[in-house]
């Protein structure tokens, strides 16, 4: 299951939440692709992690389940599967 929690107001814990759970994410995304019969997936990540010094800012959007590398791992992973999927 990778339903998130509900996002409050001010932030959206969705991809802190879905950190660890690729596997999970991709399928349902291939399915949806596949089920709405869409060309593809576009991830478009913008988000808080600064690659270069490995620092967030405090990002407001961020949540206890957030860290730096874990964004880096689950985008490197997420896209590594998708294309697998696909």
């Amino acid at each position: 299951n990778i339903e998130p929690p509900l996002p409050s107001v001010r932030r959206a814990p969705c991809w802190d939440y879905c950190f660890g759970k690729e596997d999970a994410v991709s399928t349902a995304l291939v399915n949806i692709v596949k089920n709405q019969r869409f060309d593809g997936i576009e991830i478009d990540y913008e988000y808080c992690y600064d690659k270069n010094n490995n620092r967030h800012y405090g990002c407001s959007q961020t949540t206890n389940l957030y860290s730096d590398q874990k964004a880096q791992t689950f985008l490197s992973t997420l896209t590594g599967m998708l294309r697998a999927k696909m």
